[in-house]
């Protein structure tokens, strides 16, 4: 079973998280899904984003995800 993370930080302004969270994670984002998000990933399935959004500014948001063999849903069940 792979067990992923998704974690999500709504910011007044993209340009100026970026620069700060480059610095604070000390790597540029792995990829730009738009214009007002960007992602970087911290490991395997890890990945944290910050997306412009003022209304949910200082807020924040996760999603995990699994992948389960089918053989191991059934235990799960």
């Amino acid at each position: 079973m792979t067990v992923g993370i998704f974690a999500g930080i709504p910011v007044r302004d993209c340009k100026s998280a970026v620069e700060w969270y480059t610095k604070l994670l000390g790597k540029d984002p792995a990829f730009w899904p738009n214009d007002v998000e960007a992602v970087w990933q911290l490991a395997e399935d890890r990945y944290v984003y910050v997306i412009e959004d003022a209304a949910r500014a200082g807020g924040g948001a996760r999603h995990r995800f699994l992948t389960v063999a089918s053989t191991q849903s059934r235990s799960l069940l």
